[in-house]
């Protein structure tokens, strides 16, 4: 131990902070956007917000922000924020779902397999390691016997799916029905998917093999 400290100690001795620290716009925003609710503008609250969704490009957050927007609409016109978290759902899977549930809809096979993958992987990956550490770090997320741990899987999997370049979604955390993942395989082939990684067994007990046959249906 006392030479790891040592090492460690001396590879970060070069390393110097900014002098100056950053916050993001979208920080900025909700902070904003909160003073305005706060004193009971709640439309313009949900306008600033908006302002800032249209200029992020992260899809996660994407989602993120109109949750907190629809929030915000919900004071003074409860379907308009209804409809903003439709709207966010279609980016982020895992933001709250709209009052009357999220309808399933098609999804359509990527344009080629090896071209999305081409064009996911240089958009996220500065060279050719990480992409492959980061395939075994998802792999390694995939755990079975471990129920605390199946909402992780599942997001690892559907990763894995758009590493791949196919496209990749989770019916039953959108939809609240259907199977664990989804992939596109091509037009006219998919893969339906359940981990069931909350599962400690050794054999396939029938009540899974059904669910299966029921996310296939």
């Amino acid at each position: 131990m006392p030479q790891w400290t040592e090492r460690s100690c001396r590879a970060l001795a070069e390393v110097r902070c900014a002098q100056h620290g950053t916050v993001r716009p979208e920080a900025i925003a909700l902070r904003e956007a909160f003073d305005l609710a706060a004193t009971g503008r709640t439309t313009a609250a949900a306008d600033r917000i908006r302002l800032t969704v249209n200029d992020l490009d992260g899809q996660a957050l994407w989602g993120r922000l109109p949750e907190q927007r629809a929030a915000c609409l919900h004071m003074t016109d409860s379907v308009a924020a209804q409809q903003a978290l439709a709207d966010a759902l279609d980016e982020n899977q895992c933001v709250l779902k709209p009052a009357g549930g999220a309808e399933p809809t098609q999804i359509r096979p990527a344009v080629a397999q090896a071209h999305e993958a081409a064009q996911l992987l240089p958009a996220e990956y500065d060279d050719g390691v990480n992409p492959v550490l980061e395939v075994k770090a998802l792999l390694e997320e995939v755990v079975w016997g471990d129920e605390e741990r199946t909402d992780v899987a599942e997001r690892a999997w559907q990763r894995l799916g758009l590493h791949l370049g196919f496209v990749s979604t989770r019916p039953e955390k959108l939809y609240g029905t259907g199977p664990d993942n989804l992939w596109r395989l091509s037009a006219a082939r998919q893969a339906v998917i359940e981990l069931n990684t909350g599962c400690a067994s050794d054999t396939i007990a029938e009540k899974d093999a059904d669910r299966l046959g029921g996310s296939i249906r």
